[in-house]
């Protein structure tokens, strides 16, 4: 019987295997950095350039010129390589 929720997963399976199924996609590709985007704009940002995804927020901030009241509205996410 399928989730009536989001009818995507079997009722009976497990969080854990649901949550596997998410990594799959990027399994084989290898992170090259991150793509911070904030207002309709977008910058990426290397790997070598930040060590934690704070520093990748600081620097995101920064670039993108981003107010202190706005920083919640700022969006991180993976980049991959091609």
């Amino acid at each position: 019987m399928k989730c009536k929720r989001c009818g995507s997963h079997e009722k009976n399976e497990s969080k854990e295997s649901i949550r596997k199924g998410f990594n799959v996609k990027n399994e084989n590709q290898t992170l090259a950095g991150w793509i911070a985007i904030y207002n309709g704009k977008q910058v990426e940002i290397r790997k070598d350039e930040a060590d934690s995804l704070w520093g990748v927020k600081q620097i995101a901030i920064q670039r993108l010129k981003v107010p202190k009241s706005k920083v919640g509205l700022l969006a991180i996410a993976p980049g991959y390589e091609d």
